[in-house]
């Protein structure tokens, strides 16, 4: 029986999960949660407790034929991601972690009605929310603490800032819940060419990678 995938001829060959995680420990092992960074700009890494990674959810539109009914995909949407970050109070420091984010608010696209200033005007605009915000970045680690993995959020701007309720009968920590938004997400991978060099950072697709590192494997024996 043909295999009905060989009819779409531009499907390309993407190799399999890696499997040295559990066949070889020297060289690979297994992801872990707690080995990541979120990268902002005014924010310690250490501050920030979780983030849910990018994820995209594709829409799709039912038409029927005959007595068929057929699934056809219109609309891929990135989902926003969400974050939160300990709030820690330095009496030597003039801001806190509310202050940021209101500051980065401010910076250039909000102004309160009493300090509006008609000579340098804030508008709520795309680009102000995301020049004010910065690169959004998300690194994974290895046990080491070399990154193999890096998510970028392009264009990512905060759409929700929600600080922790407070209560007198709890003596958890507070912290602010981020929503942010963004346009896409681009992958990039780190790869350890050899044992001299450190790991670098890869933009193409997973075949490509892997055919270029087993050319340069072939050309050092």
């Amino acid at each position: 029986m043909v295999d009905p995938r060989t009819k779409f001829l531009n499907t390309p060959d993407i190799p399999n999960l890696p499997r040295s995680a559990v066949t070889d420990g020297a060289n690979a092992a297994l992801q872990q949660k707690y080995r990541f960074i979120l990268s902002i700009w005014g924010f310690d890494a250490a501050y920030i407790s979780d983030v849910t990674r990018p994820s995209y959810s594709i829409s799709t539109q039912p038409y029927k034929l005959l007595n068929w009914t057929f699934n056809y995909p219109i609309e891929l949407k990135w989902n926003p991601i969400t974050f939160n970050v300990r709030e820690v109070f330095d009496t030597t420091l003039f801001n806190t972690t509310a202050g940021v984010f209101l500051d980065k608010l401010g910076q250039l696209a909000f102004a309160h009605p009493d300090e509006a200033n008609m000579f340098a005007p804030k508008d709520l605009d795309k680009r102000n929310l995301i020049n004010g915000l910065g690169p959004v970045k998300i690194k994974m680690l290895d046990a080491d603490g070399v990154v193999y993995e890096e998510w970028d959020m392009i264009n990512a701007m905060v759409t929700d800032m929600k600080p922790s309720d407070l209560n007198y009968s709890s003596d958890d920590l507070t912290n602010i819940s981020v929503t942010l938004t963004y346009d896409y997400a681009r992958l990039h991978r780190h790869v350890q060419h050899d044992l001299t060099n450190p790991a670098s950072m890869v933009t193409d697709s997973p075949a490509q990678t892997q055919r270029k590192v087993s050319e340069q494997a072939n050309n050092n024996l």
